[in-house]
């Protein structure tokens, strides 16, 4: 009858109810934050890596391969994998060691800080286990790069520890970043390793961008 059919459907409810409850009960014995219906947020799944920005800017960026090294004013890290590390150069060290070196002071550097430019990246391989690029000067550094010291490479195939060579203008840094996008060196006006900008040192340099070469191992 109809009667019975509704008690049925009625009996049925509140059984129903009673094995959610039952559920509910047994997964918060187990786990309290099982019962949690909030919703789930996925994070972005990103390669090893080492981290980027800057000390004295704070800008964001990347050098490395995903995740990182967190810095003073920034992050150093984020971007691809590269083949080159730990095979064939340097460039993994070099980016630890010029993250380390970040806003060193270089007055004691030729002209007081003024043009230490080659000379503090010199410091920065030397930090991080490398043999300094030839003398202080920009054009004997390219030389030895040139020399079998390095590998020229194209923007796009940079990676974050590269050297970035201006000869023209007489200036040299690093690459903070993989495609290098941002490049750190001795700021001239303050007399410390600091400076962040392009691969063609502007504004202060009118040159042009710089040549990019991975530092050899061997």
């Amino acid at each position: 009858s109809t009667q019975s059919d509704a008690r049925d459907q009625i009996l049925q409810a509140l059984l129903g109810i009673v094995l959610l409850l039952g559920a509910f009960l047994i997964l918060y014995t187990i786990n309290p934050n099982l019962t949690n219906l909030a919703p789930v947020t996925l994070n972005s799944a990103s390669g090893p890596g080492i981290g980027a920005g800057t000390g004295s800017s704070g800008s964001s960026g990347g050098w490395g391969t995903g995740g990182g090294v967190q810095g003073a004013g920034g992050t150093f890290g984020g971007g691809g994998a590269s083949s080159c590390y730990g095979s064939n150069c340097y460039s993994e060290n070099i980016a630890a060691a010029a993250f380390a070196y970040q806003g060193a002071n270089t007055s004691g550097g030729p002209g007081n800080g003024t043009v230490a430019c080659a000379w503090a990246v010199n410091n920065a391989l030397t930090n991080a286990g490398v043999a300094p690029l030839d003398s202080t000067s920009v054009q004997s550094m390219e030389n030895a790069l040139v020399s079998g010291r390095g590998t020229l490479v194209d923007q796009s195939a940079a990676v974050a520890g590269d050297i970035v060579i201006q000869a023209q203008d007489g200036h040299v840094g690093i690459c903070m970043n993989n495609g290098c996008t941002q490049v750190i060196s001795n700021s001239s006006s303050k007399a410390s390793f600091s400076w962040i900008s392009d691969t063609s040192f502007a504004p202060s340099y009118s040159g042009g961008p710089g040549r990019i070469y991975q530092v050899n191992k061997g």
